[in-house]
């Protein structure tokens, strides 16, 4: 009986020993995996970071153009005014200076 219980126990710990080997092996193919997944999401949050520094950017640029805009409008919004008022100028003629006489002479 004991050689029967020996045979046991050594057939069990082998197996026990293969058990905690390829417990370690998925271990570290775990670890590696998880490692590869880790270098993987990083690559990409730099590359989202990256671009979303390049977008914060081009919305600041977009930005300071729409001012720039708004500024060349308000400039043409006042030279228009200023070109009306010339033109009004230009076109009105005051009453004393169509003055002339039924014989086409001028008074003076």
């Amino acid at each position: 009986m004991f050689v029967g219980n020996l045979v046991l126990y050594l057939s069990l710990r082998s197996r026990v020993t293969a058990l905690e080997r390829d417990v370690a092996t998925m271990k570290d193919d775990m670890k590696r995996e998880l490692g590869d997944l880790k270098r993987e999401l990083e690559r990409e949050l730099g590359d989202l970071k990256r671009e979303l520094g390049d977008l914060k950017r081009e919305l600041g640029d977009l930005k300071r153009e729409l001012g720039d805009l708004k500024r060349e409008l308000g400039d043409f919004k006042r030279e228009l005014v200023d070109l009306k008022m010339s033109l009004v100028d230009r076109l009105y003629v005051p009453r004393q200076d169509l003055s002339c006489n039924n014989g086409g002479e001028q008074k003076e």
